[in-house]
């Protein structure tokens, strides 16, 4: 099996068991550093249940057997919402791009498409609920502070 030429960006081939005897496609695994990531190890991709760690900077390229190939986000806990179900055709070729989350212990997002923007509309909506809460808490601490001493100086003037 002779390594082909590697397309501009991609800094290494994977070729997952099984995948080099029967037809097969590719997946561009390409790690958006729009938001640095907070763990130490790096980030590793499951396909197909294997683990790809993505490298510091470019993309990896991953053979896979073609038919039906699941991506996800490998954690310490399972989480929902981090991984792609992907059908892949002989020879074809699909972008895979990660990126972590602002918001601490979250897988971060899959896609195959490029997420544009700072932020995603997920995290968008997390950081408005927040806003939201945080300013309920704080306007409740607010009145609350407000009736005790209204309290306070009403039962002085008596």
């Amino acid at each position: 099996m002779t390594q082909p030429t590697l397309p501009p960006g991609i800094n290494a081939m994977i070729w997952l068991p099984g995948a080099d005897a029967v037809p097969h496609g590719f997946l561009d695994l390409i790690p958006d550093r729009t938001v640095p990531s907070l763990s130490i190890g790096g980030t590793i991709l499951n396909v197909n249940g294997f683990p790809v760690r993505l490298p510091s900077s470019g993309a990896v390229r991953v053979v896979v057997p073609v038919g039906w190939v699941q991506v996800g986000v490998r954690m310490l806990l399972p989480v929902r919402g981090a991984q792609l179900r992907l059908s892949l055709s002989p020879g074809q070729v699909i972008p895979v791009f990660h990126r972590h989350s602002w918001i601490r212990n979250h897988p971060g997002f899959l896609t195959t498409q490029p997420i544009v923007g700072a932020i995603t509309p997920r995290e968008r909506h997390t950081f408005k609920a927040v806003g939201i809460a945080l300013a309920a808490f704080f306007g409740s601490i607010v009145v609350s502070l407000g009736a005790i001493l209204l309290v306070i100086a009403w039962s002085g003037g008596m």
